[in-house]
């Protein structure tokens, strides 16, 4: 367990990829449940105003379930799908220790975003980007395509995940800290 905990430290640090990953059905359930695990503690200390975290949390889990297979079969790569999610969710294992607090903090400023202050605007936008940066890097490594062309498409992703889960769940839960990465 803690090498795994490792790797998916490792693959946040930019270490190592999601071919370290073994491919397992097994390892991306126990990863699943970790994740939604870890949202229910962390939603425990940082509740959402906007009610549930549950619902977005696992229509944002299914899509990026979806999305991956979808684009690992477009590109013929459908044999990493196991390796790829793994790593994303595992990912977000990870990161979700500084984007939920994060998420908490810029919360009240939601209505009213002109009013956030500069410091923590400057430590979300990096964050933000770093996300990105992560996600892209781990579908390079999956679909062998140039950083352009994985940026388009993650940056697709997190769109059509925002307005898959604002659409079904309402705009609030779409903003709330709840989705996959970030």
């Amino acid at each position: 367990m803690a090498s795994i905990l490792k790797l998916y430290l490792d693959i946040a640090l930019l270490r190592r990829g999601p071919e370290d990953l073994p491919s397992s059905k097994a390892l991306l359930f126990w990863t699943v449940i970790a994740f939604i695990t870890l949202n229910a503690l962390l939603m425990s200390v940082f509740p959402t105003p906007e009610g549930s975290w549950l619902p977005p949390l696992l229509v944002a889990l299914g899509f990026n379930l979806v999305w991956y297979r979808v684009v690992l079969t477009l590109f013929g790569k459908p044999e990493r799908f196991l390796q790829t999610v793994t790593a994303y969710i595992g990912f977000s294992c990870i990161v979700r220790l500084i984007t939920v607090p994060l998420a908490a903090m810029m919360a009240p400023y939601a209505a009213n975003p002109d009013t956030m202050p500069a410091p923590l605007l400057l430590v979300g936008l990096p964050v933000s980007a770093y996300l990105i940066y992560v996600a892209v890097r781990i579908l390079k490594s999956a679909i062998e395509r140039p950083v352009v062309q994985c940026l388009l498409l993650v940056l697709l992703q997190v769109l059509l995940e925002f307005l898959l889960v604002a659409g079904t769940l309402g705009e609030g839960a779409a903003a709330s800290p709840a989705g996959t990465v970030g």
